[in-house]
């Protein structure tokens, strides 16, 4: 009972917080009558306005019948089509079902996302911090942590502000609630990341278990299935997930191998079979976005990246992360340290993550930016409580060791200090787990 109480507080403050991200349109929705006569309002208009008006175009196709993607800003009416943002395409497929515009489809599919997303992040939490206070706590940090204050004067006052302010996703806010893809982005790495946990856990299993031995190997083939549909169908999402996956997927299973030692000869063959699967299963879609972007219009995407860099500074990714950059470190290197099986896929997320900035910004093959858009702060936040807990139960467990000097004092004074370190340390470690 204890713990659904943790999970309702958690959800209604997730949820909360989600619903303040809709103020805006909330807003904008109640002025309209407000307007003049020859003034329009464009409703509920969303992000960068060439950007919303990329993604409300292609659900129209969708709403009139097509089954793949034309670029209608560009200027040949010949362009066959692709299977780029497809996840707009379908949107407004079913939206044209219930007879829903273009605007609202996009809105909709924002907030059905959006509340995966939250219910991701409560699971997530909640998942790798087995103490429900702790997995409330690892929500709220993932929900509200922020930026460290910039401060900067504008029209003879001071305001406060955030690093990386010029990149919206950024902010608290509107992270929680963004664009579609963008939180589908978020919610795959997530699942990718406990999956992998979980492969790796049957792996382990099969070697120490004998007994249901086809049940366990048969529940290892089952996890990798997932993982291989999630990675294919990530690349058509967002292909940041699917490239940070493969980076995190290596790894673990090089942590494992050499630092903490987890794997035999077997195991070893077993996942380098199954590294090459998943290369195979990620190179289809690479190989069809190559083919797709060498021609005009797409070949755009990527001269925009080359051409039009947007650089990440990472002493400002890092003040942007906020405090919980430095807890999640330090829960990242006492992983490591202790050999924490169930946090190695957060500690190779952020380990994933930040690789990958720094390699494509010497390698500018795709944009660095692109893993800023990775949820980063989330496992951080996870790592943070991890790391927090870890010092309150050292300092319990040190406050509840009996100086020397204890046996020379009184019986009644011992006993008192042994019902005292009892009630705040003994107690509390044996429930750790």
């Amino acid at each position: 009972m204890k713990k659904n109480l943790w999970l309702i507080l958690a959800a209604s403050i997730s949820f909360l917080f989600l619903l303040s991200n809709y103020l805006p349109n909330f807003y904008e929705a109640s002025i309209v009558k407000l307007l003049p006569p020859d003034r329009q309002m464009v409703g509920a208009e969303h992000i960068y306005t060439y950007d919303y008006n990329v993604y409300l175009s292609k659900i129209r196709q969708g709403l009139e019948g097509r089954w793949n993607v034309v670029d209608k800003y560009d200027n040949n009416p010949n362009q066959n089509g692709v299977f780029l943002q497809m996840l707009y395409l379908v949107s407004g497929k079913i939206g044209g079902v219930f007879d829903l515009s273009p605007g609202l489809t996009f809105h909709l599919l924002r907030t059905v996302a959006s509340v995966f997303w939250v219910i991701t992040i409560i699971f997530l939490s909640f998942y790798f911090l087995k103490k429900p206070a702790l997995g409330f706590l690892g929500v709220l940090l993932s929900i509200f942590s922020a930026s460290w204050p910039v401060f900067y004067a504008y029209q003879g006052s001071t305001w406060i502000g955030m690093y990386m302010a010029w990149w919206q996703e950024m902010d608290v806010l509107k992270r929680i609630s963004y664009i579609p893809h963008y939180t589908l982005n978020y919610i795959i790495i997530s699942l990718l990341s406990v999956l992998l946990y979980l492969y790796s856990k049957s792996q382990i299993q099969n070697s120490n278990v004998k007994s249901n031995l086809k049940l366990k190997v048969q529940k290892y083939r089952n996890s990798f299935k997932i993982i291989c549909v999630l990675l294919f169908f990530s690349f058509f999402i967002h292909p940041s997930a699917g490239m940070l996956f493969l980076i995190s997927w290596l790894l673990y299973h090089l942590i494992n191998t050499f630092w903490f030692k987890n794997y035999n000869r077997y195991q070893l063959a077993k996942i380098a079979y199954d590294t090459i699967i998943l290369l195979l299963v990620a190179s289809l879609p690479l190989i069809y976005f190559k083919y797709v972007t060498s021609d005009y219009p797409w070949k755009s995407l990527i001269d925009f990246d080359k051409f039009h860099r947007y650089p990440v500074n990472i002493k400002d990714y890092v003040l942007a992360l906020g405090p919980i950059f430095f807890t999640g470190t330090l829960g990242f290197i006492l992983a490591l340290l202790k050999k924490e099986q169930k946090y190695l896929s957060l500690v190779t997320w952020i380990l994933g993550a930040f690789l990958a900035i720094f390699a494509f910004k010497k390698f500018p093959l795709q944009s660095e930016l692109r893993f800023v858009q990775t949820a980063n702060h989330v496992p951080l936040a996870v790592l943070s409580v991890y790391f927090l807990f870890s010092i309150k139960e050292m300092l319990i467990r040190k406050k509840a060791k009996i100086p020397v000097s204890s046996f020379s004092r009184s019986p009644k004074s011992l006993e008192g200090e042994l019902l005292l370190s009892k009630k705040h340390g003994i107690e509390l470690s044996l429930n750790l787990e």
